[in-house]
């Protein structure tokens, strides 16, 4: 071993990859989450302001409701060529069955992303063409040096990765889920002052029709009480609010919402504040599983489907994602009568099919929402730090979106039709790039 392959494995020995969120989690925050409460109601219509880069009211909006939208961060022709790249990544990882104009081979055993919220943090997207391409532009990093107040070359950058939405209209089983609202930022280990501003650039144009970021403006005011109220025991910064908290409850004076932004616009926000993705509305996203079943005489399987899901949206899930398996899924909740299991599982077949019947058909084989993760703090950095990073850049990983912390989220390929991201063109060894 030699060159770069010897470079690599010692880089694979020193740095660390980022826990499981599930292996840290103990008994007490699985019963927070076994709570049921009635599925988040979205804010419709509700219009997004958005600033010029460089406006000094952006950043008063940022402080003030945790999130902010800088329109046009890039032009046009920067938006086609992004877009062209991660059709190109997407060719790469899976020796070239994924085509850009035909939907039919953006299946899942070929998409690198996750099928439950879309996101693609894994497969070398990190380190690839596409990702630097975004996270190199000017006024991107322009923007997050206005947000420090440092000069640009202060900064460090998240090898963050990508989301993207298969149009659900093709494919039931590609429309994401719903309802997972977290905060990216541990009260107990990480503080609850501000730290750290986490950053998308929208790809495609995003509303309630496409999906997209949802937010709850100003809970990150709230970001110190929500973890006395949840006093968690372990390490990990990503925690899922749990659907019974106050904060998510119709009763609340805040109500979420998504944000509405344009091909090309930099959306930020506070990794205290309370946010998720979620795909294109549908009415049974806000129907309660509980009075549903009940009204199908099917209530005998609330008290082993509701610790689990919430609405009819998340029952439809969970049979499109796990049809084969779904009969099993219901035993492992405890639902012992098989007459029952059958009768669920209809019905939940039948949802699915209304929902997918009922979804915005589009002709065109495109996607209904593609973003790029972006993320930049003041360098502050240690020595160990910076070659962990260059360590990260020679392994083509990808990692969270703390620039100031070196927390892998790739994983070994397991789906036959992708490419090992490490056998990806090495990006790292082009002549003349210089990682920080």
């Amino acid at each position: 071993m030699a060159g770069p392959a010897l470079v690599a494995s010692a880089a694979r020995a020193r740095v660390r990859k980022r826990p499981r969120a599930s292996r840290q989690c103990g008994e007490q925050e699985a019963s927070w989450h076994a709570r049921y409460a009635a599925p988040v109601k979205l804010a419709q219509g509700r219009s997004t302001q958005r600033f010029a880069l460089g406006d000094a009211r952006a950043k008063e909006h940022l402080q003030k409701e945790g999130y902010v939208v800088l329109a046009d961060v890039l032009a046009p022709n920067e938006v086609e060529e992004a877009t062209d790249r991660f059709w190109s990544y997407l060719s790469a990882s899976s020796a070239g069955a994924v085509q850009r104009e035909s939907p039919l081979t953006w299946q899942s055993h070929l998409w690198p992303g996750q099928d439950y919220n879309g996101l693609i943090n894994s497969g070398g997207i990190g380190q690839s063409d596409f990702m630097w391409y975004v996270r190199s532009n000017p006024k991107v990093i322009a923007a997050f040096a206005d947000v420090w107040d440092v000069d640009k070359e202060d900064l460090i950058v998240s090898f963050d990765g990508c989301c993207a939405f298969r149009p659900p209209s093709i494919d039931p089983r590609w429309r994401t889920r719903a309802g997972w609202f977290h905060t990216d930022q541990n009260g107990r280990t990480t503080g609850s002052d501000f730290v750290c501003a986490q950053g998308l650039v929208a790809l495609t144009d995003g509303d309630e029709a496409t999906g997209g970021l949802a937010v709850l403006p100003g809970t990150h005011r709230s970001h110190e009480a929500i973890f006395q109220r949840y006093p968690l025991e372990r390490e990990n910064d990503f925690f899922i609010l749990p659907r019974s908290d106050e904060l998510l409850s119709e009763a609340h004076h805040l109500k979420p919402h998504i944000v509405k932004v344009k091909a090309g616009d930099l959306v930020l926000w506070d990794s205290r504040l309370i946010h998720c993705n979620v795909p294109a509305f549908h009415r049974f996203d806000e129907m309660p599983l509980d009075a549903a079943l009940e009204d199908r005489g099917l209530q005998a399987a609330n008290k082993a489907l509701l610790p689990e899901l919430t609405s009819v949206a998340d029952a439809a899930w969970m049979w499109a994602l796990h049809e084969a398996a779904f009969d099993e899924m219901l035993v492992s909740w405890g639902l012992s009568s098989a007459s029952l299991r059958d009768d669920v599982s209809r019905q939940c077949a039948a949802w699915t099919k209304q929902l997918s019947e009922e979804l915005y058909s589009d002709s065109t084989p495109r996607l209904s929402r593609l973003v790029a993760y972006v993320c930049a703090t003041p360098r502050g950095s240690t020595p160990g730090l910076l070659r962990l990073r260059q360590a990260a850049v020679l392994l083509g990983a990808t990692t969270s979106h703390w620039p100031d912390r070196c927390a892998i989220t790739d994983a070994p390929v397991n789906r036959a039709g992708l490419v090992e991201f490490s056998s990806l063109d090495p990006l790292t060894f082009r002549p003349g790039l210089r990682i920080q």
